[in-house]
């Protein structure tokens, strides 16, 4: 399964980011999850981007922690991107943000994700947490001074 963005450009800019949720069973035989984001690149403007949690075989009722479900590393956050409004969804499996990007130059900065979903093993479920250590790709938002299509 892939994930995907889907950019809207207009009044508002929308941008959806899928986060693929998966079973990930370690050597340690401890029943975890593998995320597996899509990797946005927004042009220069304000965006309200939304993150959506899909989930893969064996994988269900995804849901983004209340508080901290998406957190931007601000260690690695242009000057010139601005993140406001961050929260949860009114349904628990979207997050949602505020982007404003007036990068220079072509720059990206990381994120954690942080939530539960229910894993099914053996005939039996198990509701897990997922963190940020969870991820097969790096977390990232690339940012770049071109304007949008259209703009």
């Amino acid at each position: 399964m892939s994930v995907h963005v889907q950019y809207t450009f207009g009044t508002p800019n929308l941008v959806t980011v899928e986060i693929l949720v998966e079973p990930n069973f370690s050597v340690d035989l401890e029943p975890k999850f593998k995320l597996t984001p899509a990797l946005p690149a927004l042009p220069k403007g304000t965006y309200h981007m939304t993150w959506v949690l899909v989930p893969g075989e064996g994988v269900t009722n995804p849901e983004f922690d209340e508080e901290n479900g998406i957190e931007v590393d601000e260690s690695t956050k242009p000057p010139l991107v601005g993140v406001t409004g961050s929260r949860r969804g009114s349904d628990p499996r979207f997050w949602e943000a505020e982007i404003d990007n007036q990068v220079q130059g072509a720059n990206a900065f990381h994120y954690d994700a942080n939530g539960t979903a229910d894993l099914a093993t053996n005939g039996t479920s198990a509701r897990l947490a997922f963190l940020q250590q969870g991820f097969n790709l790096d977390p990232t938002v690339a940012v770049t001074p071109d304007p949008p299509p259209g703009g």
